[in-house]
């Protein structure tokens, strides 16, 4: 059995000390001599999933507000209710790539949520059909920790060691909605 002109290979790249973060995807063709042609510019430009927004706890207690989480339906955490995570594996990809990320609110409701007092900051009822911009930035990573799936995005200005990754306003005013997120690619990879 030997490798043929068209073989394509897929590689996953490993973690790197951030806990379980799943790394891109990657392909490449041989092209019949001794090289690999990288077809990384034949991914997606664009992904979408939905669900309630929200986000673990931690984003909050570190001021971070990095990490998107949405579930299958709205549950309220206050009176114990749970549901399901959304897969954000698809988004992988786009680890390390310059993206822009929306969503877009497709059910609103009240949040459950008290709000971050030190900061002044708290829920807001944000109209069906709004789309709010979380900004233009890279991914970092699809995290796996406290039970939770989240999405780690970072803006473009804000530096790693700094807080408000992803606007804490913004955020709150899409927390418990039913939104579509989505992610668009704008630029390379890091």
């Amino acid at each position: 059995m030997g490798i043929e002109e068209d073989a394509t290979v897929t590689w996953v790249f490993g973690g790197d000390g951030y806990g379980q973060i799943n790394r891109p995807r990657m392909t490449g063709d041989f092209d019949g001599t001794s090289t690999w042609r990288d077809t990384t510019s034949e991914q997606v430009a664009e992904m979408t999933a939905s669900g309630s927004l929200s986000w673990v706890s931690t984003e909050r207690q570190t001021s971070r507000y990095g990490g998107i989480m949405l579930t299958t339906e709205y549950a309220n955490v206050n009176k114990g209710e749970t549901s399901d995570n959304v897969s954000l594996d698809g988004f992988a990809q786009f680890i390390g790539c310059l993206v822009e990320v929306t969503a877009t609110v497709l059910v609103t409701r009240k949040s459950c949520h008290d709000g971050d007092k030190w900061s002044g900051i708290y829920p807001t009822q944000t109209p069906v059909g709004t789309v709010v911009n979380l900004g233009i930035g890279r991914v970092v990573g699809i995290q796996k920790a406290l039970g939770c799936e989240s999405l780690i995005f970072r803006r473009g200005h804000v530096e790693e060691n700094e807080p408000f990754w992803i606007d804490p306003k913004q955020l709150f005013s899409l927390h418990d909605h039913d939104v579509e997120l989505k992610v668009r690619r704008v630029g390379g990879r890091k």
